[in-house]
């Protein structure tokens, strides 16, 4: 993820959350870049987007969209292998 496109997801979080969010700067968005590093801009956003669309009250954490994006990864990697992780690969 470029820095554009960081400043960009973090945009899109607070516009999700405008009553609360407030965009993190200095090292807080640093760590917050750490965490989303490996993952696209738009993996994020897709993520926040599935976030808000549950009826959060309050912006998630970073770590929050973490999650939401490994699983979203591993709905996709079960969908093209039914047999992933069951142990039955014949």
């Amino acid at each position: 993820m470029t820095d554009g496109e960081f400043e960009g997801v973090l945009t899109i979080w607070a516009a999700y959350w405008p009553a609360q969010a407030k965009i993190p700067k200095g090292v807080v968005a640093a760590a917050w870049r750490e965490l989303w590093d490996g993952y696209t801009a738009q993996e994020v956003e897709n993520a926040l987007r599935r976030l808000a669309t549950e009826g959060r009250e309050f912006p998630p954490p970073p770590g929050a969209v973490v999650k939401m994006v490994e699983d979203v990864r591993f709905a996709k990697a079960l969908a093209a292998d039914p047999y992933l992780g069951t142990g039955d690969e014949s």
